[in-house]
């Protein structure tokens, strides 16, 4: 058993025969924004902190010299699994600073759309959690549906990942028809 020697991120005097390691966050093998600072004795971890969500992307600077609806293809790429629903949290809040209501059949549009993009983030969370635990296979099962989503998406809003879709007072034009 090793004691802790993890108090601090530094290196110190005491501790010159630890390496410190920065894994993450842009770890190829990591699912998530996931950032571990774990301390080396040789080739033994024996000590990890653990920072999670680490990730800036300078939204908010950017999003700076945008006009209003300008700001909307930004929040498409704060989580590309669920692109609408970043959509939805920054119109909805530009709404209620500005007084606009959103039609009744935009309104359930955009739950519909929300939901089906929520479904697709938990198949796209799970799956590669499946081949982790070495279940391969059933990633599979989880991306059918997935599939199936983004069909949807894609026909309503023109494009799968970053769509772009809603505006604020509601959305780009009416879903399709069929």
């Amino acid at each position: 058993r090793h004691r802790n020697v993890f108090r601090s991120t530094e290196l110190t005097e005491k501790d010159t025969n630890y390496q410190i390691l920065n894994f993450g966050p842009a770890q190829p093998i990591m699912h998530g924004t996931l950032r571990l600072k774990l301390k080396l004795d040789g080739e033994t971890i024996v000590g990890a902190r653990m920072e999670i969500g680490y990730l800036h992307r300078c939204f908010e600077k950017m999003s700076e010299l945008q006009t209003w609806s300008g700001v909307i293809p930004y929040t498409d790429r704060l989580n590309y699994c669920s692109s609408l629903m970043n959509n939805l949290g920054y119109c909805i809040a530009v709404e209620d600073w500005m007084g606009i209501k959103v039609p009744p059949r935009g309104q359930a549009l955009r739950v519909f759309l929300n939901e089906m993009h929520r479904i697709m983030d938990h198949c796209t969370c799970l799956g590669p959690g499946l081949v982790d635990l070495g279940a391969l296979t059933n990633m599979w099962y989880t991306f059918t549906p997935r599939e199936f989503g983004y069909k949807l998406i894609e026909e309503a809003c023109g494009s799968r990942l970053t769509t772009s879709y809603l505006r604020i007072g509601g959305l780009t034009r009416d879903v399709p028809a069929t």
